[in-house]
């Protein structure tokens, strides 16, 4: 299993890996800022089934073929067209669920072979600076009148990202009620992270604010890109699995 270069830290039994066992973590009910969990009962049971590991994420979008005074397609490299798609599988018991939110939380890493490209541009100045190596996405999505049973949520980082800044390495989805309280969470990791079990990963300054030791530069950059997947061609992929999407 690769290891962060900036993470690397003195194994403790203090510190354990997010992923463990197919690198999956499921979070418990914790309120929101830490406090207790407000939702009771039914209405507090949310479970994850399966969410998408980051090695199996990427996945060309769904097309239509042009008709009628449409342009044809371009022929475009097909190396650069598959995007990053995660999907996950949720159950919920209470008859009816006025709202639940989902929220995405993904790490990516530039590949060895955009490295060295971004290396070229730099000395040919054609870039300022280097690139960091990790790249941190966001996205929330709120569901309105949840019934209960099975239910899928998604969320998808466009090809030109995957291209530029790197394949994802860890993806989290954490699911809480409208007040804002965690119900459930799962990650889903190729990487080792230096967290307490239970521990949010994005909220680590180990992680988020760490810098290289030679140069200083931030080794994670914050970056907008990662969209609900109502808001994606996969949207058109089997519709009547998600739930509908407040706006």
């Amino acid at each position: 299993m690769k290891k962060l270069a900036f993470l690397m830290v003195v194994a403790t039994a203090a510190f354990a890996a997010v992923a463990q066992n197919r690198g999956t973590t499921k979070g418990g009910a914790h309120g929101a800022g830490g406090g207790a969990m407000q939702a009771k009962g039914k209405q507090a049971k949310v479970v994850i089934d399966a969410i998408t590991s980051p090695r199996n994420s990427l996945a060309f979008p769904p097309s239509v073929g042009a008709n009628g005074t449409l342009m044809g397609p371009l022929n475009r490299k097909k190396e650069n067209a598959q995007w990053s798609v995660f999907e996950m599988k949720y159950k919920t018991f209470a008859r009816w669920m006025d709202e639940l939110s989902v929220t995405w939380h993904v790490l990516a890493q530039v590949s060895k072979q955009e490295q060295n490209r971004n290396a070229n541009d730099l000395k040919r100045g054609e870039i300022d600076a280097f690139p960091p190596e990790f790249s941190y996405y966001t996205v929330t999505t709120r569901f309105q009148n949840i019934p209960e049973g099975d239910h899928m949520a998604g969320s998808c980082l466009p090809a030109s990202f995957v291209a530029r800044y790197g394949e994802p390495v860890v993806v989290t989805a954490v699911i809480m009620n409208k007040e804002g309280d965690t119900l459930v969470s799962r990650t889903e990791s190729t990487i080792q992270l230096p967290v307490k079990k239970g521990d949010n990963w994005w909220e680590s300054e180990t992680i988020m604010d760490s810098k290289d030791k030679k140069t200083g530069r931030a080794n994670v950059e914050r970056r907008s890109g990662l969209l609900d997947r109502s808001k994606t061609p996969f949207m058109l992929v089997n519709p009547a699995d998600y739930e509908f999407v407040a706006q």
